[in-house]
């Protein structure tokens, strides 16, 4: 496997030389360089190296520019959205700036009205779902609503056997992670950060898919960690905690965390009175929960946690 890596990495690196030396501008700015440039960043980034990833970003950001910016690339939705996923992978895992949507006056951010809005979907009655209730900042309330809306509009088309239009994804993934990403100004143990951690996990798991690899083990893992252990909370929103581990669960957290993360998931469990998996997943679903994605990972950190007390 490792091999395989080295091997298609150098294949990549030769063409990328041979595309940026030749004259004809455009091949060096092509969507297929483009692809090259992608394919490096996401190497650079899987094997720990930050600053090679960096500068290839930098390479793209520039290309982006010299073709008019992403809207020059209208035409190939799929492609924006593997450019905006390698970009908000390397900044979310490396704790850096984006490469996009950093200058609101040259780069406007993607309205929240093009994430969901273009497609109908099923309204949740309140008494079915849950929207922050700690007093949480307007802004991470929005984000949280939107990508509510997003679940259930993907929940409803996945039940009439439905694909979305890649425009939801991409606008749905650029609106609410990019923003997530500019929030820092937050208590590093405040319920806000919790949930805007959680949020940028769970969005992390929804649109960052990169061949069903975990993302590479750096300090956001850790930063999200120390948030959930430190925050002060009450019994009464211990499924609030609940969802949080869960999805860390899932999407950022590895077999090594769970030293601390399943004594801390089973206490939720016990304060919900949680003894089968039906019994949490009616929890989880009234947060934001994807049946097709979350499922069959959720009933897996059930079992983990459940059998985790008769193992140590």
């Amino acid at each position: 496997m490792a091999q395989r890596s080295v091997i298609h990495h150098s294949a990549a690196l030769k063409q990328l030389r041979e595309r940026l030396s030749n004259e004809g501008e455009q091949i060096k700015f092509s969507d297929s360089t483009v692809l090259v440039i992608l394919c490096l960043a996401m190497h650079a980034h899987f094997t720990d190296d930050y600053d090679t990833a960096k500068l290839h970003m930098q390479g793209l950001r520039k290309i982006v520019d010299l073709r008019g910016g992403l809207r020059g690339f209208s035409y190939n939705t799929k492609l924006i959205m593997e450019i905006l996923k390698c970009d908000l992978g390397i900044a979310l895992f490396n704790r850096t700036e984006p490469f996009f949507f950093k200058d609101s006056s040259s780069e406007p951010m993607i309205p929240y009205e093009l994430a969901s809005g273009t497609v109908e979907s099923p309204d949740i009655p309140d008494s079915e779902s849950w929207i922050p209730e700690w007093n949480i900042n307007a802004d991470v309330q929005r984000a949280w609503t939107v990508m509510r809306e997003f679940c259930s509009t993907i929940n409803s088309a996945t039940k009439r056997n439905r694909r979305l239009p890649k425009e939801i994804l991409l606008n749905t993934m650029a609106s609410v992670m990019y923003r997530l990403l500019g929030m820092k100004d937050f208590d590093p143990n405040s319920p806000e950060e919790a949930i805007r951690l959680g949020l940028l996990a769970f969005s992390s798991d929804t649109f960052l898919h990169f061949q069903n690899m975990k993302p590479p083990q750096t300090s956001f893992p850790q930063k999200y960690r120390d948030c959930l252990q430190n925050i002060e909370f009450s019994a009464n929103v211990a499924s609030v905690i609940l969802w949080l581990l869960t999805i860390g669960a899932i999407s950022v957290f590895t077999p090594s965390d769970n030293y601390w993360l399943m004594p801390f998931l089973r206490d939720q469990m016990r304060c919900c009175q949680i003894t089968e998996w039906e019994d949490m997943r009616g929890y989880l679903e009234r947060f934001l929960w994807i049946d097709m994605l979350h499922d069959k990972p959720g009933q897996k950190v059930f079992s983990t946690a459940w059998a985790y007390e008769n193992i140590i």
